[in-house]
């Protein structure tokens, strides 16, 4: 996630969220704007309302998701200013895999990078942070070595940042410029106990038409990425440092294998 100083963000997730395993539902429209509440976007994609940083924050923040549709959710937030404005408060998410544990069965993940399957992704939404705001809208996605992972950690995190708002910037330098997708993108590589590499577009996406099977192609043939490793998350939605606003998801789909 979008990381200058937040590398205990694996860390704190795992010991603040840990997903429920439950058969494939399909949930009604609702609201929830607890730490750590879920919504069912639909039978195979769930919504974490990830606030793993918020003991960071100033008293008198609040976030809130609400899960319109299927293919639809919308996250608002008051994230104020304080001294931590360089630290991630929250991910507000759609969860497709693993995060800690499984919540949904049938995802086709994890999958093993070997298996050279396409994992299919679009995305449209508007977003509003507020004056001085800082953050991202990116997808996070997660790899182990192991077939069936269930709270440990990963060996790699994949980000795609489609948006970055207000000086946000993901964890270590940038090491490569490269196209894929049909949009320039800027690779950061850093460590926080596992590797991260953070695709970051050289200019905002309002929505777009990803495959993430092609960033980790890339990862494979030109940084040595292990083909033996299993795609295990696809998640999608906004790092916030501080600001007021919204994220407004009008659409978004992914899956595995077409």
């Amino acid at each position: 996630m979008s990381r200058s100083n937040f590398e205990m963000l694996g860390i704190a997730t795992a010991l603040g969220v840990l997903a429920i395993t439950g058969a494939s539902r399909r949930a009604d429209a609702g609201t929830c704007a607890d730490a750590f509440c879920t919504l069912d976007m639909n039978s195979r994609i769930w919504i974490n309302n990830n606030t793993w940083g918020s003991d960071e924050s100033p008293a008198g923040w609040s976030e809130s998701i609400t899960s319109n549709t299927s293919a639809s959710f919308r996250v608002d937030f008051h994230w104020p200013s304080g001294p931590n404005n360089n630290n991630v408060k929250t991910y507000p998410s759609a969860v497709l895999g693993w995060h800690w544990g499984w919540h949904f069965q049938g995802t086709g993940l994890p999958v093993q990078l070997s298996a050279h399957k396409s994992v299919p992704t679009s995305y449209a939404y508007t977003a509003s942070f507020g004056s001085g705001g800082t953050a991202d809208v990116a997808y996070d996605i997660w790899m182990h070595t192991q077939s069936n992972p269930l709270f440990e950690n990963p060996s790699d995190e994949l980000m795609i940042w489609v948006n970055s708002t207000g000086g946000a910037a993901p964890i270590g330098g940038v090491i490569a410029t490269v196209t894929i997708d049909g949009a320039t993108w800027q690779l950061h590589r850093g460590n926080i106990g596992w590797d991260v590499w953070s695709f970051v577009r050289t200019s905002n996406s309002g929505s777009g038409t990803l495959n993430i099977r092609d960033f980790t192609d890339y990862l494979r043939n030109t940084w040595g990425l292990s083909a033996s490793k299993f795609l295990s998350s696809v998640e999608f939605g906004s790092e916030v440092f501080h600001g007021t606003g919204n994220v407004n998801v009008t659409n978004y789909t992914a899956s595995v294998g077409g």
